[in-house]
């Protein structure tokens, strides 16, 4: 595995294992939205 798409599953991990902590609020969902092609990684809260 190279580098770079080393990099990427260590992002995606993170932002998963990140997502899924709960939050104190119930009416707030935390998502992740992966765009491997552009690299472009986000974590949002919604609510």
């Amino acid at each position: 595995m190279d580098t770079i798409e080393n990099y990427r599953q260590i992002i995606k991990q993170l932002l998963t294992e990140y997502a899924e902590i709960p939050t104190t609020e119930s009416e707030i969902e935390n998502q992740t939205i992966f765009d491997s092609e552009n690299d472009r990684y986000m974590l949002i809260s919604l609510g």
